[in-house]
């Protein structure tokens, strides 16, 4: 460089006289802010200004393109080359790493999310099934009338019992069966009965088993503690709105879908087999539905507004009457929350075993 003195090699080199001095040119300077001059490295401070020189032999030891070429940046360690620090630097990386180890062993997974126990699950069922209760009607079956005691009539209930009693489940009619599923309250003769219906009687659409005895089979079946996630799962239509009946086109019911009681319990089904996630979905796409819409159905005389729910309001949009149907959106709406919850805390602790 022009106006730079060349030095000999010299370690006891004195470079004071080129302190503070400095240079607009920057021609020879390497990347790291050094130059080569005759044997002595200058190097260069910031705007150009020269901060002083050093020997080689310094140079050497803070050079950067030196230190990425020790043996410790190869993984071999050697006292004399290593830099300054690295035992340092060594420890803490260690620590940490330690400390990041014991966390995880002292603090188990409860501590980030507990498992949903077969308690909970069970006491969430028990409480499902005694708050659920199936429209009857919708699956009412034709009597047949017959000649009793010389009369043509249709025979009581206490009739049907008692030839209930004589012939057994596997050889009745279905307006028996629906008879029969609400009398009998032993649980064994009941599962028993509700199974007989089931393979003996047919939708209206002639394909699927007859729904009211599904539903009393998977009642039957979850106070057992038995899980059949196939069960219901003929009656639950992705597609359909909840509580639909199917019309063809000569105007003929094909049977009921997504029945509010049938898509509760299976619900519970999935929550017996530890499938939270499905529960979750199913109660969100065939539970809630649209049932709780805010659209206007109808003008009422005393001037207020019956909403698609059933719930009354009033010119201000104040609710003045909640339906039934309403009630039960608000109690499906807790029962999805709850399934929800134990969704979440089973998929945290799963993301924690994970790193276990």
């Amino acid at each position: 460089m022009e106006g730079m003195k060349a030095y000999p090699h010299n370690p006891a080199l004195n470079c004071s006289a080129l302190q503070g001095s400095c240079r607009e040119a920057t021609e020879g300077f390497d990347a790291y802010g050094t130059n080569v001059r005759g044997g002595v490295m200058c190097r260069k401070g910031n705007s150009g200004c020269f901060r002083g020189c050093e020997t080689p032999q310094a140079l050497r030891a803070s050079s950067p393109a030196r230190r990425s070429s020790s043996p410790l940046a190869s993984g071999f360690s050697s006292s004399s080359s290593l830099i300054p620090g690295a035992y340092s630097n060594l420890a803490s990386g260690f620590c940490f790493f330690l400390g990041v180890v014991l966390f995880w062993l002292l603090f188990p997974a409860r501590t980030m999310g507990q498992s949903v126990s077969p308690e909970q699950v069970d006491s969430l069922v028990k409480k499902v099934l005694a708050e659920t209760r199936i429209d009857r009607e919708r699956y009412k079956r034709v009597a047949r009338i017959h000649r009793i005691d010389g009369v043509y009539r249709i025979p009581t209930p206490e009739e049907v019992w008692e030839h209930y009693q004589t012939v057994g489940p596997d050889s009745l009619l279905p307006y028996e069966y629906y008879v029969l599923l609400e009398m009998e309250e032993n649980p064994a003769k009941k599962e028993a009965l509700a199974k007989a219906a089931w393979e003996n009687v047919t939708e209206p659409d002639g394909e699927r088993p007859y729904a009211l005895a599904a539903y009393e089979l998977a009642r039957c079946y979850l106070e057992r503690g038995v899980t059949d996630t196939l069960l219901l799962k003929p009656y639950l239509d992705w597609y359909s709105i909840p509580d639909k009946e199917k019309i063809d086109f000569d105007g003929h019911s094909m049977g009921w879908f997504n029945d509010t009681a049938i898509v509760r319990l299976q619900m519970m089904m999935y929550c017996k087999a530890g499938n939270y996630q499905m529960a979750d979905s199913i109660g969100t796409n065939l539970l809630l539905g649209f049932r709780h819409s805010g659209c206007l159905l109808q003008k009422l005389k005393n001037g207020n507004y019956r909403m698609r729910c059933g719930c009354e309001v009033n010119k201000e949009w104040n609710l003045v009457k909640r339906s039934e149907s309403c009630m039960s959106w608000d109690e499906d709406r807790e029962l999805l929350y709850t399934i929800r919850r134990f969704y979440k805390s089973e998929e945290e602790c799963v993301d924690r075993r994970r790193y276990m």
